[in-house]
């Protein structure tokens, strides 16, 4: 194996002869009973009738001559499956710790130890496998005084347990060592290395661990490609078409880097993803699912390959530009972003629907059934009714409905107004902000209990004026009364009796004032929420619309508390906006913007159901 060969797939088999050192800059090795009994069962449930190969993470090395490689990443794996043939009589490659000349012997006679099988592999780890494999190895210590090292010890651990499993395993055991010899895969990586020496290897290693090189699934479907392209003949043909999928494979990364476009399609807000999100499209095309192999794609592709099947870059291309016009399209962003960040379907989910349907408008009329199926049946699901639904009992769905009224605020403006869904999904929690409300328990001082009485009796005036009815106000008017004379007689303190008092009234008037309802309640991120601290409405108002004007520089010289996030400020949504400007109430003439009284609150949950049911269309359901 002298050529260097880079993301080739290498049996266990191919393996023979070959002598991987292990550097003393390295870890030792580290694996526990745990890691090595998920390594076993997954090569024995391995199916060959239904996958091609077990693939292993990717084997790092740099090649020395002779059939020698420096092990740079995958030594705890290699060394695993190393232990396994040894207990299986198998010899096929050798492997050498440089941290410890008493590791490389002990390495080498690992299949000489007696062999202690005083447990069951099926029984509790740390409970009981674990305490009399550590007892043997005491016993073991005892009478070889030398072998005593951490290395050692791991190497002891993990070779009892191999032996017990594959005991226990008698039946499968020659069916085992026939996936294990052809069957599993290591991934095979040489990386180029201009000078070879100690300090560029360990400097590799190190990147590799901190993850600043990463064998990724892109890279790797990418390298097939190539591969494939590179099998034309004619060398002007091969050379344009390289560098048209280059090209092409650049466009679609760089569109899949915005954040607009990704967090339409996407409400993974992980850095996880972000170098190579085009892996989204392979995952979309190859049909993941929940699965959690990070290759799952790769094995697909490089399956078809190795069948000398043709890969299907067209197919690709295609999906790409099929996203990117629901994108575009105003309406169809709109409906599919919110169907993915309600987690209703998935965007695999909605291909599905795409391609069940013969035009445009079918399409979207499916997209608006989701929602319609998801809020209504026949009428307003009840969790869902906007009349009943409340602060203490239906949060998650307020949220949701707040969520749609924004979109629907967004789609019925003008055109060039789409709603940020990737600045939504990037703030850290979402609340629901009481628009005319304060905590009075946290009330500290007799001037906040005065301000919220005033506050009280204005807005009562307000609901009595607009309904034309005192709406049972009378009783709590007496409370209020009550609670006058005791601050009085309080100087300036407010204590347990004060603030029971104050409780008292604000429950009364919570039902009164519909304080817990829709039409009370807004979305706003829980920054800006605490930011707003226990203000009155004006206050709130005011501070609201100051950060709606802030520059990032000024917001983060007044707001912000630690250095992250520094490019931008809080999302304020639409709608939020909208509300504390009292855009939703109609008449405009003598607007008091000192409360939400009761026709603001009216006209406003008036205005969330029927731009939803306009919306939506439910009319024609």
């Amino acid at each position: 194996m002298s050529k260097k060969e880079v993301n080739k797939l290498k049996s266990i088999q191919s393996l023979g002869g070959l002598h991987f050192i292990v550097e003393d800059y390295q870890r030792g090795y580290k694996w526990g009973v745990q890691q090595i009994k998920e390594l076993l069962e997954d090569i024995n449930d391995f199916k060959i009738e239904f996958e091609t190969f077990y693939c292993l993470q990717p084997l790092v090395v740099s090649g020395l001559g002779e059939d020698k490689y420096e092990l740079i990443d995958g030594q705890q794996r290699l060394t695993t499956i190393y232990i396994i043939l040894k207990c299986l009589k198998v010899d096929i490659y050798k492997i050498s710790y440089k941290t410890r000349e008493s590791s490389l012997e002990f390495l080498k006679k690992i299949d000489k130890l007696k062999i202690f099988e005083n447990f069951d592999v099926n029984e509790h780890i740390e409970e009981k496998i674990k305490p009399k494999i550590d007892e043997a190895w005491k016993k073991h210590i005892n009478k070889n005084f030398n072998d005593d090292n951490v290395d050692n010890y791991h190497f002891y651990t993990a070779f009892q347990f191999i032996n017990k499993w594959l005991n226990q395993n008698k039946e499968k055991k020659e069916s085992f060592k026939n996936k294990l010899l052809n069957d599993v895969c290591f991934i095979w990586h040489e990386p180029t290395i201009s000078h070879k020496n100690k300090q560029s290897l360990e400097e590799i290693f190190i990147n590799f661990n901190r993850g600043k090189i990463d064998l990724d699934q892109a890279e790797l479907i990418k390298a097939l490609f190539v591969l494939q392209l590179n099998g034309e003949q004619n060398i002007e043909l091969k050379t344009f078409k390289l560098n048209q999928f280059a090209e092409e494979w650049d466009y679609i990364e760089n569109q899949l880097q915005n954040n607009q476009f990704w967090f339409f399609l996407s409400n993974d807000t992980s850095n996880e993803k972000q170098s190579n999100r085009i892996d989204f499209l392979f995952d979309l095309i190859n049909k993941k699912g929940k699965s959690n192999d990070k290759l799952f794609s790769y094995h697909r592709y490089l399956e078809k390959y190795s069948n000398k099947e043709i890969l299907n870059w067209k197919e690709v291309r295609d999906l790409f530009y099929l996203l990117n016009e629901w994108y575009i399209d105003r309406t169809l962003f709109h409906l599919i972003g919110y169907i993915v960040s309600k987690n209703i379907y998935n965007i695999a989910e909605i291909k599905s629907q795409y391609d069940e349907t013969d035009n445009k408008e079918n399409f979207l009329r499916t997209l608006k059934k989701t929602i319609l199926d998801e809020y209504f049946d026949g009428k307003l699901k009840e969790k869902y009714n906007i009349d009943s639904v409340n602060y203490l009992d239906n949060k998650e769905e307020i949220r949701s409905l707040l969520l749609l009224h924004n979109i629907i605020n967004y789609e019925t403006t003008d055109h060039i107004y789409r709603f940020p869904f990737d600045r939504f999904k990037k703030e850290k929690g979402w609340s629901l902000e009481h628009i005319h409300a304060q905590n009075v328990e946290d009330f500290t001082t007799i001037e906040e209990v005065n301000n919220w009485i005033t506050d009280v009796k204005s807005l009562a005036e307000n609901f009595k004026n607009e309904e034309k009815d005192d709406f049972g106000f009378s009783k709590t008017e007496g409370l209020i009364s009550e609670l006058e004379k005791l601050i009085e007689i309080k100087n300036d303190k407010v204590d347990t009796e004060l603030k029971s008092k104050i409780k008292l009234i604000d429950e009364e008037l919570s039902s009164f004032f519909g304080k817990h309802e829709i039409g009370n309640l807004c979305l706003l991120d829980l920054k800006t929420n605490i930011s707003l601290g226990n203000k009155l409405f004006g206050s709130k108002r005011k501070e609201l619309m100051l950060i709606d004007k802030m520059s990032i520089e000024e917001y983060n010289k007044k707001y912000r508390v630690d250095k992250k996030d520094l490019d931008m400020k809080p999302y304020i949504p639409l709608a939020t906006k909208h509300a504390f400007l009292k855009y939703y109430t109609e008449n405009t003439i003598n607007l008091d913007m000192s409360l939400w009284g009761a026709k603001d609150r009216k006209e406003y949950r008036q205005h969330i159901e029927n731009s939803i049911n306009q919306y939506l269309q439910t009319n024609d359901k």
